[in-house]
């Protein structure tokens, strides 16, 4: 992902609801979370990396091909969107 990229809360900070909300939801069925591994090509990647980054579970792994983080000053919106600051 190129760094001309828009990056605000509105696009990261649903989405990584969206893959937590998963993750809880596969925990709470049983699934061990170091058995979860997100993987993401491109955008999917900075999201997988960003999920990674924040989540309370203690993952398997996070994959990225292709993928960036965004800076850090926008990290920080995105997160603190979420209040995990």
């Amino acid at each position: 992902m190129s760094s001309s990229v828009e990056w605000d809360e509105a696009t990261m900070a649903y989405p990584m609801r969206v893959i937590e909300q998963l993750i809880l939801t596969e925990v709470h069925s049983g699934i061990d979370p170091r058995k979860i591994v997100l993987i993401g090509f491109g955008q999917g990647a900075t999201l997988a990396l960003m999920v990674a980054l924040t989540t309370l579970h203690d993952l398997g792994g996070v994959a990225s091909l292709s993928g960036s983080l965004p800076s850090a000053l926008q990290a920080r919106e995105v997160w603190a969107s979420q209040s995990l600051l």
